[in-house]
């Protein structure tokens, strides 16, 4: 291709705009084709798209071209820290494009970890041309392309001529995968409400309510619930704790996990049920932040406890949640000896233990608090 050719650069501009056009059916756009397209058309080069909104956690970032997997791990996990044109790019308005010869070389930086343990061992990746976009709903949109410094008299003006007549597809793009997103999800979080009879909270892992149906906004006005500036609270010292100590484990957490928990309000008990919400990703690039389900329903009076929740929360060992199943089951010590191989003292020993660990004292308190731990019922 002829990088000073006019007529060359239209057409390669209006093909990669072309490939900014939401599909129909999946509401989505293939970014990663369209960076694979740009960049496979400036030989030797790299680039990356980076998608972030202010307020969520996660960032879309997509890589292609001639580049190391390892040096996308290593600036992924620590360089994105150091690389000192962020700032750069920071102070930069929207609709911004930048040519780094033109306006920010990056020989600038030499001593610096970021030019001398990343750049510099690339060979390809000291002159680039980015873009800057953001919007109103705060989303940040940033394209960087990189290449060798020996192919900036071909890549820098057509890099940029490219960019700048791509802009309001970029901006469409983005902005209408973000819609239909957030439309899917809303979508789903309502029928997730509405199919439960009982009241259920849509919470992330701070509380902040994203919706719930007609039977929670009843609890609301029966005290059971408050929310202050969108965030809920239980009107129950111990449930509200219990409530914090989990949504803090999900945040630190991996692994998701669900909890149940029984506590009285006034005459009555009621049973709170956490679950992970779990909806199909419909965009590669708007990822958010893992939301629950609070279920809450009165306590059946005939239920079955669940002793593997029970375990868990205990932190029982093996023997120790084996020896608590069958106490649960209604096993006489004697009982429990023998379907374990043990001698009743050692039984005794171990009961001592649970004991201990669930600040309970005899045989009655465990299997009552066992029952507070119900097993699960569908979502």
């Amino acid at each position: 291709m002829n990088f000073h050719d006019q007529k060359q650069l239209e057409t390669l501009s209006e093909d990669f705009c072309s490939l900014l056009t939401i599909e129909k059916f999946s509401g989505t756009l293939d970014w990663q084709n369209a960076l694979d397209f740009l960049v496979s058309n400036f030989p030797g080069s790299f680039g990356a798209i980076l998608i972030q909104r202010r307020h969520e956690p996660n960032s879309a970032l997509l890589w292609s071209g001639d580049i190391d997997p390892g040096a996308i791990a290593s600036y992924s996990s620590h360089y994105a820290q150091v690389n000192p044109w962020v700032d750069v790019w920071k102070g930069l308005p929207n609709g911004s494009i930048r040519v780094s010869e033109y306006h920010s070389p990056a020989n600038q930086f030499r001593g610096m970890e970021f030019y001398e343990d990343w750049i510099r061992p690339l060979k390809n990746a000291e002159a680039s041309v980015g873009i800057k976009l953001c919007d109103s709903n705060d989303i940040l949109l940033h394209i960087p392309i990189h290449f060798n410094l020996n192919q900036c008299e071909l890549y820098d003006d057509a890099l940029a001529y490219v960019l700048t007549r791509a802009k309001s597809d970029l901006m469409r793009g983005i902005q209408a995968e973000q819609l239909f997103s957030e439309a899917y999800r809303a979508g789903s979080l309502e029928q997730l409400c509405k199919s439960n009879r009982d009241p259920v909270f849509v919470i992330d892992s701070a509380r902040k309510v994203y919706d719930c149906n007609s039977q929670a906004r009843n609890l609301i006005s029966e005290t059971v619930v408050t929310t202050n500036m969108g965030k809920l609270s239980l009107n129950h010292g111990n449930a509200n704790s219990w409530l914090e100590t989990e949504v803090a484990y999900q945040r630190k957490s991996s692994q998701k996990r669900e909890w149940r928990s029984v506590f009285r309000f006034g005459k009555f008990d009621k049973l709170f049920e956490l679950f992970p919400v779990n909806i199909s990703a419909v965009s590669s690039i708007f990822l958010y932040s893992q939301l629950f389900a609070l279920r809450i329903s009165e306590f059946p009076r005939h239920t079955t406890p669940d002793v593997e929740l029970l375990s868990r929360h205990y932190r029982f060992t093996p023997s120790e949640k084996r020896l608590c199943e069958l106490i649960v089951s209604g096993k006489s010590i004697q009982q429990t000896a023998e379907a374990l191989g043990n001698t009743e003292s050692t039984v005794r020993s171990t009961l001592k233990i649970i004991f201990d660990k669930t600040q309970t004292h005899r045989q009655g308190e465990l299997i009552a608090l066992c029952n507070r731990f119900p097993a699960a019922r569908e979502v």
